[in-house]
């Protein structure tokens, strides 16, 4: 090139142009270069990076020589513009040009290696010729650069071979470098021919001939083995010239093609061409239609006059001295590959190429991709997990080459991680690479996710653990009035605030539901139910009473213990709304009623209970209250006399339900007293029906006895004690009168009215007796007495007072019940010889039926129960319940036994009881829970748990005990019922026998003791003895008909019965069967006697069956067949008549033991079993039917009598 530059520097001094190669065209603008520039050859390098393999990032790696340094420039301009990422590593050259790189120089080498190695980029070109490319390249290979996944080498044409200077093995780090050298032969022989043979037609063949030309340093080029000259037949078969040869050849034969269009074209004489003429063609080829194939390749210049030549990519394989030329680059089509050739890459993959504008198996150029959370480690050659405090998300678009920081507020606590986590509430991190989260200290919070830092808790908070998301705000009783505290002062003892998040001890206060006991100096809790204990009492008025406290409505308390809670007489009525406990005297009782006595059970001194149930004043007004006593009293007389004189009547149906309807209502009368919360409705109904009874009309009528005594309580107590005895006071006024009047009180009647007196109100004087039993629980525990309500039972006063109630019952209600027990026990013997006695013992026998005269104690006792009942227990529950048990009890038996004469009085009475049942069942709704404590209602539970399941365990055993009776029955015959049944069969056809021989008018006059209840059984014994003698229906009626097995539905017909009963009476067929009968009779009776004297065992036994089946089992007596009779063995009519000859001795016939076979052959068998004569011995012959009887004595000395002295007799 320096000769070229001094040659041109001369001749472009006259505008002379010239071809040659230069280095650097800028400062010769008449010169036309035929060697391609280093920047178009590093313009085509970019392009093919860019678009042929499609990096948009490379490392560019050059030594500092000239040459390499104005390519790495070229290259980088060029990749610019093609918007490639270029990162240059500079390597200082050791003096010489492609000669050895020294230590120093190396090192920095190696440190720029590595430093491409680090990266993500593993796209290489580099810039270097001689032992400068070949120490590169091997520093590069023993780093793990080349052989490995992704890299891609690219370089210029100081790695076009002459590196390797003919050493092979200096090859190896070259295999799979792809560069790319200006193209330096045509690609057609051929075509060259013939484009010379066009073009140059005027000359010979070229040749060189013998000239020396200097192709490289001294040698000849026909010495040289890149150029041989041109020879025949070897150069027209291959081009051999290679390097600048063909360029040398290619300026020569421009210059001739150009004279030649000079000359031919433009037709200009030689001797006239100028220098401008000629620069102005040579400017031409410009033009592509100047454009003309050479042997270097196409012969054609840019507006720069730069020639535009084609481009080889070679490909360095194993092997391989020089790179294998696998594509190439023209201007007008671009890259080009060669289909057939092998590429092969840096990592050793080699690829056939099928496709010439497509390179296979192109290398990524970064390293390998690794699972998220890996990042490729170049030192390990492999996928490394990210640590602790990184990641690496998944890559989707996006490529990360190093583990990505986790940033303040997340975290990752393991390698590998894909993503960071982001610190829970209560936690923080405040550090980028975090591999854990810090809880929040105690007395700070965090309650968002993602945080860096934690916040105090405020005042009125806590925090009183670590990790907190939120602070709680202090509870109720205590409070904080500082920032950031693990936790909150307490309030004193009992007291509490009224809200959350307490900032000041000023907020402590009692809460609601309880009070200040200033004593104590705490808050205590108040019963809710009772009580009205609104709270607020402040901490800091420690020193002052708690005002706030009200009794409920219905209740009251007492000044000296205003805690001790007490139900109230009426509820609201005494005790309306909630009052302050410390204004007790004037507001704890209303309308007059005393604040100082339990339960404001009294009215105030100087006051009486009112008809209206309040208090009035007491009134000097003795008259009026005399004039209502004698009132009184003359009403009370003149309904004893009413009594006396309806009452010793015979009871009619009214008059009997009026009496059941009393004891109704003194029954609720004693119910009202359960201890139990009645609604208001039932309240009203009880104050109506005690009305009627002592304290009732006391205050019905006003009797202002409050104002009479100063000890009401034991007057009352007194007063019901003696009252019973009213009765006696009043018949001695009406004998007094009868006396005036000169008539006398009948003794029996007065008896009668006096017993009905005890005995209809026998339930109200036991009441009245027992009162001061029935009790009521208050709020406090203590028992008050229901009559009595400022009475506490079993204290001093009630101890003073109980004897005469005791002796009262024992008087009234002791007496009562014996007395009705004599009668009771002496009423068939009385009522058959005593002639009064009907008059007398009306009160208990009038409304009964003859058959149920004793009903009349059931009574007095299901009365005396009633009360003792509610007496004997204070428990709502067991009085409940005993109660429900009481009454079920006698209801059950009433309508058993429908004791009342008429059936519309036992309906109307089984009524109301059942209502009463019902009653009480449903008053288990009313239980009063607020007085029992949760310790006495887990006791009741547990109590009637096991009442219950002891009532299951009885209900199951009576199920096993008839299972188990029937059993028996199967193992013994004569306990079944087919022997009951027959003995009472037979027992009625007897005694109808007997009643068909009286006398039709005794049968007329006994029908007047029958009552409605006698006429209904004989209408049912009727209709059994037609349903199932006659086998016929008793009557069309539904409620008369009978499922009757084994017969039709046939109506029976009386009056067609009587007819034939008239005929065969009239005929002697009647006395005929009659006598028939009797005989079968006789005989069974007879054989029955024999067999208890026959038997085998001559013991007592229990019954007549019992004797028959031991003498049947006997071994003694032996039959025809000479087998023993057993369970299973039975009796033809022969072997029966020979039985039963030798059982009576020859004493019966055998037309007799023929009829007693057909007795026991009532199944029509044919034959007879054990069993059959046990059930018909047991139902004919019964043991009491004997003949030791005086109506069947027939003789000593023979079993079998006369016919005739037998007879109808029987």
């Amino acid at each position: 090139s320096r000769p070229s530059m001094a040659t041109t520097s001369y001749l472009s001094a006259f505008g002379v142009p010239q071809l040659a190669g230069l280095s650097n065209k800028l400062p010769f603008p008449n010169f036309f270069r035929v060697v391609s520039s280093d920047a178009q050859v590093m313009q085509v390098l970019a392009l093919m990076v860019s678009t042929t393999f499609d990096y948009s990032e490379v490392n560019m790696l050059y030594f500092d020589a000239p040459s390499q340094i104005l390519q790495s420039h070229d290259f980088v301009t060029a990749a610019n513009d093609l918007g490639i990422k270029v990162s240059p590593y500079r390597i200082p050259h050791s003096g010489q040009v492609g000669g050895e790189v020294d230590r120093v120089n190396r090192v920095k080498m190696l440190a720029s290696l590595q430093s491409i190695r680090d990266s993500t980029c593993r796209v290489v070109v580099a810039f270097a010729i001689g032992k400068e490319a070949c120490e590169l390249w091997q520093a590069a290979y023993d780093l793990g650069m080349i052989r490995a996944h992704g890299w891609v080498w690219l370089g210029g044409d100081g790695i076009d071979g002459n590196q390797l200077n003919r050493d092979l093995k200096r090859a190896t780090p070259f295999e799979g470098t792809i560069y790319i050298t200006a193209s330096s032969q045509t690609p057609s022989l051929g075509t060259f021919k013939e484009l010379w043979a066009l073009h140059m037609s005027k000359t010979e063949i070229p040749e060189f001939g013998e000239r020396n030309f200097n192709c490289e340093g001294q040698h000849l080029c026909m010495n040289h083995t890149g150029f041989q000259g041109w020879k025949q037949g070897l150069h027209d078969e291959q081009l051999l010239c290679e390097g600048d040869a063909s360029l040398m050849y290619d300026a020569a034969v421009t210059l001739a093609v150009v004279l030649d269009r000079l000359l031919t074209q433009k037709n200009i004489a030689i001797e006239s061409l100028t220098a401008t003429d000629w620069m102005e063609e040579l400017q031409q080829l410009a033009d592509p239609t100047k454009f003309f194939q050479c042997l270097s390749g196409e012969i054609a210049f840019d507006a720069n006059q730069e020639r535009l030549m084609g481009m080889d990519v070679f490909n360095w394989h194993s092997g391989q001295l020089a790179g294998v030329r696998v594509g190439s680059w023209r201007k007008a089509r671009g890259f080009s590959w060669e289909i057939g050739e092998t590429v092969v890459w840096p990592s050793g993959d080699q690829m056939k190429i099928t496709n010439s504008y497509h390179l296979p198996g192109l290398p990524s150029g970064l390293p390998p991709v690794c699972s998220p959370g890996f990042v490729y480690d170049v030192q390990a050659s492999g996928c490394m997990p990210c640590q602790k405090g990184h990641f690496l998300p998944s890559r989707n678009d996006t490529m990360y080459f190093h583990c990505l920081v986790c940033r303040s507020g997340t975290y990752s606590d393991s390698t590998g991680s894909t993503e960071c986590s982001v610190c829970p509430p209560g936690s923080y991190s405040n550090d980028d690479g975090a591999s854990e989260c810090f809880l929040c200290a105690v007395g700070r919070h965090q309650p968002h996710p993602g945080s860096s830092d934690c916040s105090k808790c405020e005042a009125g908070t806590f925090a009183n653990g670590t990790g907190a998301m939120n602070c709680e705000r202090c509870p109720s009783g205590k409070h904080q009035a500082n920032e950031g505290y693990a936790d909150c002062d307490a309030c004193a003892e009992t007291f509490v605030t009224n809200h959350r998040g307490a900032t000041s001890s000023s907020e402590c206060v009692c809460s609601k539901g309880t009070y200040f006991e200033r004593n104590r100096g705490a808050c205590v809790m108040c019963d809710l139910v009772f009580l009205e204990c609104p709270g607020g009492h402040l901490q800091i008025n420690s020193n002052d009473s708690d005002m706030s406290v009200r009794v409920r409505e219905g209740y009251m308390t007492l000044r000296e213990d205003p805690f001790s809670i007490y139900t109230c007489v009426d509820g609201s009525l005494r005790c309306p709304g909630s009052r302050s406990w410390c204004d007790i005297d004037r507001s704890m009782c209303a309308n007059g009623f005393d604040a100082s006595v339990m339960r404001c059970g009294r009215c105030l001194a100087d006051h009486y209970l009112s008809s209206d149930r309040m208090c009035r004043p007491c009134e000097a007004n003795t008259p009026l209250n005399v004039f209502k006593l004698v009132a009184t009293c003359v009403a009370q007389l003149v309904f004893v006399f009413y009594m006396y004189c309806r009452y010793n009547r015979p009871n009619p149906s009214g008059m009997i339900s009026a009496g059941n309807l009393i004891t109704f209502f003194q029954t609720l009368q004693s119910l009202s007293l359960l201890p139990l919360r009645w609604p208001i409705p039932t309240k009203m109904l009880f104050d109506a029906i005690n009305v009627l009874s002592v304290e009732g009309l006391t205050v019905l009528l006003e009797y202002d006895i409050d104002c009479l005594t100063s000890d009401a309580a034991i007057f009352e107590v007194v007063l019901n004690a003696i009252s019973p005895l009213v009765v006696f006071a009043d018949f001695a006024l009406l004998h007094c009168v009868f006396w005036l009047f000169r008539q006398r009180l009948q003794l029996d009647f007065v008896m009668n009215i006096i017993g009905m007196w005890y005995t209809k109100l026998f339930i109200s004087i036991s009441r009245m007796t027992m009162e001061l039993f029935f009790t009521e629980r208050m709020p406090n525990g203590k028992l008050m007495v229901k009559a009595v309500p400022d009475l506490e039972f079993d204290s001093p006063k009630w101890r003073e007072v109980v004897p005469l109630s005791v002796a009262a019952c024992a008087l009234y209600c002791g007496t009562t019940l014996v007395v009705t027990a004599c009668a009771v026990y002496q009423a068939p013997f009385w009522a058959a010889t005593c002639p009064h006695f009907t008059a007398r013992y009306r009160f208990a026998f009038g409304a009964l039926r003859p058959d149920r005269w004793w009903w009349v104690l059931v009574q007095v006792f299901f009365g005396f129960l009633t009360n003792l009942v509610l007496a004997i227990s204070s428990n709502a529950h067991a009085s409940l319940y005993l109660s429900v048990f009481v009454l079920v009890i006698f209801t059950g038996l009433e309508y058993i036994v429908l004791p009342f004469k008429y059936p519309e009085n036992n309906f109307a009475d089984l009524c109301l009881k059942s209502a009463l049942v019902i009653f009480l069942i449903l008053s288990t709704s009313f239980i009063d829970h607020s007085v029992l404590s949760k310790e006495y209602e887990d006791e009741q539970n547990k109590f009637f748990g096991h009442l219950l399941f002891a009532i299951i365990l009885l209900a199951v055993a009576c199920i096993a005990l008839s299972i188990l009776y029937w059993s028996l029955t199967l193992l013994c015959p004569e306990r079944s019922e087919t022997a009951s049944n027959a003995r009472i069969l037979w027992r009625f056809r007897d005694v109808m026998l007997a009643q068909l021989m009286m006398p039709e008018h005794e049968a007329l006059q006994k029908m007047s003791q029958l009552s409605q209840y006698d006429i209904l059984k004989l209408e049912s014994a009727t209709q059994t003895v037609v349903n199932i003698l006659f086998g016929q229906q008793f009557s069309p009626a539904w409620r008369h008909r009978r499922l009757i097995r084994g017969a039709t539905s046939q109506m029976w017909n009386y009056p067609s019965m009587f007819a034939n009963l008239m005929q065969q009476i009239e005929s002697g067929d009647c006395s005929a069967k009659i006598k028939a009968n009797g005989e079968v009779r006789k005989c069974l009776v007879l054989f029955a006697a024999a067999l208890r004297e026959h038997g085998s065992d001559r013991q007592s036994t229990s019954s007549m069956a019992s004797r028959a089946k031991s003498m049947i089992r006997s071994s003694e007596i032996k039959f025809t067949s000479a087998a023993q009779m057993d369970r299973d063995t039975k009796f033809s009519p022969d072997e029966f008549r020979d039985f039963c000859s030798r059982v009576t001795e020859g004493r019966l016939a055998d037309e007799e033991a023929d009829l007693i076979f057909q007795a026991f052959d009532f199944a029509g068998k044919g034959s007879v079993s054990q069993q059959d004569i046990v059930l018909a011995l047991a139902g004919l012959a019964p043991r009491e039917v004997s003949t030791s009887h005086s109506v069947l004595r027939l003789g000593n000395a023979s079993l079998r009598p006369e016919r005739t002295t037998f007879g109808f007799q029987l």
